[in-house]
């Protein structure tokens, strides 16, 4: 058991019982919440809170409520630095000790500090997010269209919570974001750049650019498919949609090739089947070299896939996941749709 995971049990240990008919459904949910936001995982955290139901709740849950409740949590909240911060001989460090990790403000380019949890929930994009809903059946065709995806797996995507609607900045939008609000992009539906940036993707303002989007939602899930970009993100579930794997996978989605993953995200990893999807040039190479080292120690496996060699029907290179969606029919590339997703 990691140095976390016996934090969070010594924690749990000395909450106050749940009893049913006495909040007992609150005080289990919070001990699920604590679990989440001290980075463990899904696998990791599951035995830790039966452990803690069998010696704590009167009378105790099944362990299909806690499940429920776990991954509940995960969708709740998400991993907090006051628990998550832990120095290698094990003793817990300082805010001030911590690294401090750059991210990048959407609207100027200039780099700002690592935001607070209290700082995601007075983010731009937790103000906005309300504003996005989930998509309608003229939305999902539109956004097909222009993807080249499935409906299908859009709504997946939507129904997951990583995919939304709205406007932004006077135009029709989609957004990758999930439930933690701590970082999040926005896309024209009409394909064009943003005037403010000249860039086809808008992350939000007060974001944590390098936060994984969807990586408390991959909890619950034995494999993750980490991409790079939110029309990967899209991507991986049209292919989730498309193979019958949306009972096995969670894609994840690293929003440029140019972020580190945080260490607090590293925990999320543990003994998961990971697959990296990163795009096929110089930055993805580099990414994918980079993230696959961070996430190896924790995983219980990780690879990468190529996309090297790989034409479309109409004879252009394939270069990342959206463009595997537009390769040629021929023999190999059915044989690497088969084996695309773990």
């Amino acid at each position: 058991m990691n140095f976390l995971a016996h934090r969070a049990r010594a924690y749990l240990a000395k909450l106050p019982p749940a009893v049913a008919g006495q909040g007992g459904h609150a005080a289990t949910f919070a001990a699920a919440c604590r679990l989440v936001e001290f980075g463990l995982s899904y696998e990791t955290a599951l035995p830790l809170l039966c452990d803690w139901n069998a010696a704590h709740c009167l009378p105790p849950w099944g362990e299909g409520d806690l499940r429920h409740k776990l991954a509940d949590a995960f969708r709740r909240t998400a991993p907090k630095q006051e628990f998550t911060a832990a120095s290698a001989n094990g003793r817990p460090v300082t805010t001030a000790q911590m690294p401090r990790i750059k991210t990048a403000d959407a609207q100027s380019g200039r780099p700002i500090s690592n935001p607070s949890a209290s700082g995601f929930r007075d983010s731009e994009l937790s103000r906005l997010a309300p504003h996005f809903q989930p998509g309608t059946s003229q939305e999902f065709t539109a956004l097909a269209k222009l993807r080249g995806l499935s409906r299908a797996g859009l709504a997946l995507a939507s129904e997951r919570g990583l995919l939304r609607f709205g406007r932004y900045h006077g135009a029709a939008a989609w957004c990758a974001l999930d439930a933690s609000h701590r970082n999040g992009c926005a896309r024209r539906m009409d394909g064009a750049t943003w005037a403010s940036s000249g860039a086809k993707s808008l992350l939000f303002r007060g974001a944590h650019a390098q936060w994984p989007v969807g990586l408390a939602e991959a909890q619950p899930f034995p494999v993750v498919l980490l991409c790079e970009g939110a029309p990967d993100l899209l991507a991986a579930f049209h292919f989730m949609a498309l193979l019958g794997k949306e009972a096995y996978c969670a894609p994840v989605a690293m929003l440029s090739a140019s972020y580190r993953l945080p260490l607090a995200a590293l925990p999320h990893f543990a003994g998961k089947r990971v697959r990296i999807f990163a795009h096929h040039d110089a930055a993805g190479y580099a990414a994918s070299a980079r993230w696959l080292a961070a996430i190896e120690p924790n995983a219980r496996a990780v690879d990468a896939f190529a996309f090297a060699g790989i034409r479309t029907r109409d004879g252009g290179a394939v270069n990342d996941l959206n463009g595997f969606a537009h390769a040629e029919a021929n023999d190999e590339n059915e044989r690497l749709l088969t084996n695309l997703l773990p």
